[in-house]
């Protein structure tokens, strides 16, 4: 028997982060894996006074994973990463791009039934290669069927 149940949205923190006390390296590592196994933000080291942007992700739609993963197949990692952001990132707190707090931008896509997606405005004012890198590596990993979270 299938029993098939994806993940609602999570919440995800850019592991770059500036907020993040790394003055113990093996912790650090060791709390952003128990945090990317159970979600527990509080676990995470912080500096001072300090707190880190979290961004919610949501799992992608049938028809926008398969473009990813096709994406994927065809050497295309960047435009993948970057495909799973615009339609997978639901809200982005506390996150600011030249001290201007982002507000995200949706635009609805006919095509195929895809859904809302970023606007590219708003995906060329929040790019940055790395934090697209791990978002849409983070939102790829959520929209898949996971026999060890109990999914399938």
């Amino acid at each position: 028997m299938i029993n098939r149940s994806l993940i609602g949205s999570v919440k995800h923190v850019y592991s770059e982060d500036e907020a993040f006390d790394r003055s113990d390296a093996a912790a650090f590592d060791a709390a952003m894996k128990a945090f990317l196994k159970d979600g527990d933000l509080s676990i995470l080291p912080l500096r001072e006074g300090r707190t880190p942007a979290v961004f919610v992700l949501r799992p992608l739609k049938r028809l926008v994973n398969q473009h990813v993963n096709d994406l994927l197949l065809n050497n295309q990692a960047s435009q993948a990463f970057t495909e799973a952001v615009a339609f997978g990132l639901a809200k982005a707190e506390g996150y600011s791009v030249d001290d201007i707090p982002v507000q995200l931008a949706y635009e609805k896509q006919e095509v195929k039934r895809r859904g809302f997606r970023l606007t590219e405005d708003c995906l060329d004012q929040i790019f940055d290669t790395k934090l697209f890198t791990e978002l849409g590596l983070r939102i790829i990993e959520i929209s898949q069927l996971d026999f060890r979270r109990g999914q399938g």
